[in-house]
């Protein structure tokens, strides 16, 4: 659990090197997604 900024935290939730799975919190409920190559990044700008 690692606080990136005042908002925003990055907790390590196992394997992304054969999984791609990561979550998702939106303040009340969170999900375990799945990155596929054709969804492009999960990364916000």
């Amino acid at each position: 659990d690692i606080r990136i900024a005042e908002n925003s935290r990055v907790i390590c939730l196992g394997d992304w090197i054969g999984n791609f799975t990561y979550g998702v919190f939106d303040g009340k409920d969170f999900q375990l997604k799945k990155f596929l190559k054709d969804q492009g990044s999960i990364i916000k700008q």
